[in-house]
């Protein structure tokens, strides 16, 4: 079975924008997640460097006493505590933000998609029966048909 184009300008012009808004929906989708994701990481990261980083200086301050033997690291090693506990504080202020994202962008988001799934399906569907339409016209009269269409659109376009 031959494929053959309608001519139909201003629908594939149409479908040209529609491809490109799913394109960007996609993406959109995509980078919000990525975003999400990396500002939970930088948090949990953080966090987890300031526990490790608390146990390290707790373990060695009660057999090798780092302030006195290190003067310039004093201010670091009393303050490694209240590191640890302002990453887990920061943590806990900015989940609701990121869960406000969640909401407010990816779910409609995500809804967009599954209503433009079916305008595809849509879209599909008429390309298949243009085709089924276009491939069932009698070969002497083919060119004709293909010449009217392409006299229609140009009319509808102002062309």
């Amino acid at each position: 079975m031959n494929y053959v184009e309608s001519n139909d300008a201003e629908f594939d012009d149409y479908n040209r924008r529609f491809t490109s808004i799913e394109t960007a929906v996609e993406k959109l989708l995509k980078d919000t997640k990525a975003y999400n994701e990396s500002v939970m990481n930088v948090f949990n990261y953080g966090h987890g460097f300031g526990e490790h980083f608390a146990t390290l200086m707790r373990s060695t301050a009660g057999e090798y006493d780092l302030a006195t033997k290190h003067p310039e690291a004093a201010h670091t090693i009393e303050n490694v505590d209240a590191y640890e506990v302002s990453f887990e504080e920061l943590r806990s202020q900015i989940a609701p933000e990121l869960e406000l994202i969640e909401s407010r962008v990816v779910g409609p988001i995500k809804e967009l998609q599954g209503i433009m799934k079916i305008i595809r399906k849509t879209i599909t569907k008429r390309d298949h029966k243009v085709n089924r339409f276009i491939n069932n016209i009698p070969s002497a009269f083919r060119p004709l048909h293909l010449l009217s269409m392409q006299q229609c659109g140009e009319r509808e376009t102002g062309g």
